[in-house]
Formats: structure tokens, C-alpha cells, sequence
């Protein structure tokens, strides 16, 4: 009597009795499901918009740069003018050295 117990069935044995068999082969979808058109839509809406943004994004690092020299050269050119006033506003004492 050592072996007289039944070897009980694995699991997946027991699972796949009890699920339901599917009644044929998978259907194709519609071509006017309007819920698979619109999914579709978006997702190709986004494919052509992430392609067409990765070489926008790319480009703005160049002209980063020259927009800080652009910069520089507006703060120098600030600089002057103020520098320009100032000594216009202020002749005599320039006059009284001389």
C-alpha cells in the first residue's frame, strides 16, 4: 500500500478542461469598424508628428549659440549708447580740462 494514492492532475491539464474551446478561427476586423479607424488614426497622427519634431528639436541646438552672440553683441551695443549719453550729457567737464 505505499503507492496507493492517485498522482493528481497538474494544473494547466484541469484549466484548459475547463475553459471554454473557441468556436472557429479568429474573425478579420471590419474595414469600417469606426473604432479601430479612429484608433488607427491617432496612432499614425502620432508617428508623423514625433518624426517630423525629433528633426525640429535637433535643429534648435544650433542656433542656441547664435542667439547668445546675438545677444552679446545687443548688451555691447546697450553699453555704448548708454556710455554715448553719458558723455554727451556731460561736455563742460571735458571743456574745463582742456
Amino acid at each position: 500500500m505505499p503507492n496507493d494514492q492517485e498522482v493528481p492532475e497538474p494544473v494547466e491539464e484541469r484549466l484548459a478542461e475547463q475553459m471554454p474551446n473557441p468556436a472557429g478561427p479568429p474573425q478579420p476586423v471590419e474595414e469600417d469598424d469606426p473604432v479601430m479607424n479612429t484608433i488607427t488614426a491617432i496612432g499614425m497622427s502620432l508617428v508623423v508628428i514625433g518624426g517630423l519634431s525629433i528633426p525640429v528639436l535637433l535643429s534648435t541646438s544650433h542656433t542656441m549659440g547664435a542667439t547668445r552672440s546675438a545677444k552679446i553683441q545687443w548688451e555691447d551695443r546697450q553699453h555704448q549708447l548708454e556710455q554715448a549719453c553719458r558723455e554727451a550729457e556731460t561736455p563742460a567737464d571735458d571743456a574745463a580740462v582742456d
